[in-house]
């Protein structure tokens, strides 16, 4: 149910003790729903949407320095409005499937909408209000207790490494964080430098401890493809998606995830 004067269930007209979004005051401001007997909640289209590929992020310094849930771009009302029920954001998917936004991609940008509408409407505007005190916070509170969908990891070392296989001691997690893999169907051989590992074909790959990494890793490795790879041969694999050293038929690297599948400009 979006902003304007009347909404309906089918043919039948909603009792005006239902509760109107309002979004986009021009087709129809808060007073007018109030008027037209409706509690309201603010989601205002300038403030509180994300639509991917367009407009990613909310604005969380301006949302958290400025915005109340009593104000859109066009209208206010008084705090502590009777009729006013809260605010919210708004997440357009309707061009996701096209631009290739997963459900990962989608969560980290609903991640610091999450916080900050959160932050605004359950205290409102803090009278030692400090955005950068406020990130921090949210940076260290994360995701909600057992949802790890942004799957971040912290590391003790200085240049963030997570894990580091040179194959010297089998397969020792060289970053000391305690990583160790295990082999399937691996056999070693004369590496790049030193040392390396050459996988047998079907079932045959090293594991590691981790599920996945959220966004923000890099990977570097020495691959010699041998001759004839099928398509679709997969580097790295989670659950959540997979590095293939051919996506498809394309003989370039790419990566899947989901439903979707992208190409880099790479050929092994």
């Amino acid at each position: 149910m979006w902003g304007g004067l009347k909404a309906y269930d089918g043919d039948t007209p909603i009792s005006n003790s239902a509760t109107m979004d309002i979004w986009h005051t021009p087709y129809g401001g808060p007073e007018q729903a109030i008027d037209a007997g409706y509690e309201i909640v603010n989601v205002d289209s300038g403030y509180n949407y994300i639509i991917p590929t367009m407009k990613d992020y909310v604005d969380s310094r301006l949302l958290y320095n400025e915005w109340e849930p009593n104000k859109w771009e066009a209208a206010s009302l008084p705090y502590g409005h009777p009729k006013l029920k809260g605010g919210k954001f708004a997440f357009w998917n309707d061009v996701s499937h096209a631009s290739g936004v997963s459900m990962d991609d989608s969560h980290v940008r609903m991640l610091p909408a999450v916080q900050v509408i959160s932050e605004k409407t359950w205290t409102g505007t803090r009278v030692d209000k400090d955005f950068g005190q406020f990130e921090l916070r949210a940076s260290e509170i994360g995701d909600a207790p057992n949802a790890d969908l942004s799957r971040k990891l912290q590391v003790d070392n200085p240049k963030g490494k997570v894990i580091e296989y040179r194959f010297e001691n089998n397969y020792t997690d060289n970053s000391g964080n305690g990583f160790e893999g295990t082999g399937n169907n691996v056999t070693y051989a004369g590496g790049k430098f030193g040392q390396g590992i050459q996988f047998g074909g079907g079932n045959s790959y090293v594991q590691t401890p981790l599920r996945s990494l959220g966004f923000g890793w890099t990977v570097s490795m020495w691959i010699n493809p041998d001759a004839g790879n099928p398509s679709n041969a997969v580097l790295m694999e989670s659950p959540e998606g997979q590095l293939k050293l051919t996506q498809g038929t394309t003989g370039k690297l790419g990566f899947s995830k989901e439903n979707y599948n992208s190409v880099f400009n790479y050929q092994g």
